[in-house]
């Protein structure tokens, strides 16, 4: 019986690297999360988006990063690229594309009295 158990935990795999964003598809002005998942414990992990780095903090099994989508990012097809390091100094790489939805941000106009314009 522990023969038999022994080979079947054996046979179970690691789930692979991976990651994930939250929203999917995030809209401009939003604030998401970049989750990496299906690693060990890692030295140091971080992430390259919209030209910045951005470190990833352990979160139980998996590490978030928080990423801020500015208002004036261009909609579109992106790319979230994640750098890790574990313990043993072996290191890993993994990119994800995802959508930037645009947003309609509202326009409000004002009118003011001439004696106001030169606050």
């Amino acid at each position: 019986m522990l023969a038999a158990w022994l080979l079947a935990a054996g046979s179970v795999r690691a789930s692979a690297p991976r990651i994930e964003l939250a929203p999917a598809q995030p809209r401009q002005g939003d604030v998401a999360f970049g989750y990496l998942s299906g690693v060990g414990p890692l030295e140091r992990a971080q992430c390259a988006w919209d030209g910045k780095l951005y470190p990833l903090f352990e979160l139980g099994d998996r590490y978030r990063a928080l990423l801020a989508v500015g208002p004036d990012s261009k909609a579109g097809e992106r790319k979230l690229i994640v750098y890790w390091k574990d313990a043993q100094g072996g290191a890993g790489q993994l990119e994800h594309t995802f959508r930037v939805q645009a947003r309609d941000f509202g326009v409000q106009r004002l009118t003011l009295r001439k004696s106001q314009t030169d606050l």
